[in-house]
């Protein structure tokens, strides 16, 4: 059916509008910037005709650091040439945008002690600009997160390039088994994270007699507390390895976990700074990278 152009304009500006409106739920994503090194391209089967499109080739590179803490894993990307373009030369693929290779991306993340922590699922296209609305050091990415498992169930988000140098192409009958041997490209990848809600996580900082901390009995400086995290959920780290931390103002304090019942809420030991300052102070958990949910304590 042809709507009349004034239908049409109308129609696409409530569309516009409804993608444009923010969701009361909505928050900042936890970013991963993930440092790769001996990443190798190992090229699929060649086609036999003159065209040379629509090959494959698998990629593998190993993680080294997360947000600049040391971590473990694996990339395995599967890239599929579409060489897209308004303007192809033969053998390319017409189309109205600009991209290279259609991808699969599978992670694995291990922290540097090796304990797995979880797997991170994505698909989408590479080559052309970044999706819009990317962090300013991308340089390509229109990838969506569409799922994950461990310590990353449920979560969805997005991949970004952020600068892969010295990619090296394996010849065929190089051994995979070398990779590391024959060394690759480095660089960065940036994945933008929003976890499945956890609706029943809450916080709750007690003096160590297990009283809580309140208005009337603030914490002190100097003083060991702990906080109990209700509705965390440490049952996807592998035997609960990987640790949860505690957050102060946004920063990683020391931290011990305490020996708790099964089932029962996770409980760990800080100390307020011996220079914090008067007022209030952020308590907040992080887990595999992800934050959890805050709560305000009174300091004196």
């Amino acid at each position: 059916m042809n709507h009349p152009p004034i239908l049409r304009g109308c129609t696409l500006a409530l569309f516009v509008g409804f993608l444009a409106m923010p969701s009361a739920a909505e928050d900042a994503p936890t970013v991963l910037n993930v440092d790769v090194d001996n990443y190798v391209v190992y090229p699929g089967p060649a086609r036999q005709d003159s065209l040379r499109n629509f090959f494959f080739n698998i990629i593998l590179a190993d993680v080294t650091a997360i947000n600049d803490v040391p971590a473990k894993g694996v990339l395995v990307l599967r890239s599929h040439s579409l060489q897209l373009t308004p303007t192809p030369a033969p053998g390319a693929a017409i189309a109205d945008v600009e991209e290279q290779v259609y991808c699969t991306f599978s992670w694995e993340f291990r922290d540097a002690d090796g304990n797995p922590m979880g797997s991170i699922f994505g698909l989408g296209l590479i080559g052309g600009d970044p999706a819009p609305g990317a962090p300013a050091e991308a340089d390509s990415g229109n990838v969506a997160i569409v799922g994950g498992t461990g310590v990353f169930t449920g979560v969805r988000g997005l991949i970004y390039g952020a600068g892969i140098e010295n990619v090296r192409v394996a010849p065929a009958a190089e051994d995979p088994a070398k990779r590391r041997t024959n060394k690759g490209g480095h660089g960065r990848f940036i994945l933008e994270l929003y976890p499945m809600p956890q609706p029943d996580a809450a916080l709750v900082v007690l003096h160590t007699d297990n009283t809580p901390v309140t208005r009337d009995r603030p914490a002190q400086r100097g003083e060991e507390l702990i906080l109990e995290a209700k509705g965390v959920d440490r049952s996807r780290s592998r035997g609960g390895a990987v640790k949860l931390d505690v957050l102060v103002n946004e920063k990683p304090v020391p931290s011990m976990t305490l020996p708790v019942e099964p089932g029962a809420p996770v409980r760990m030991r800080f100390r307020v700074a011996g220079d914090a300052s008067a007022g209030s102070m952020t308590i907040q958990t992080s887990h595999a990278w992800i934050k959890g949910p805050k709560t305000q304590v009174p300091v004196r």
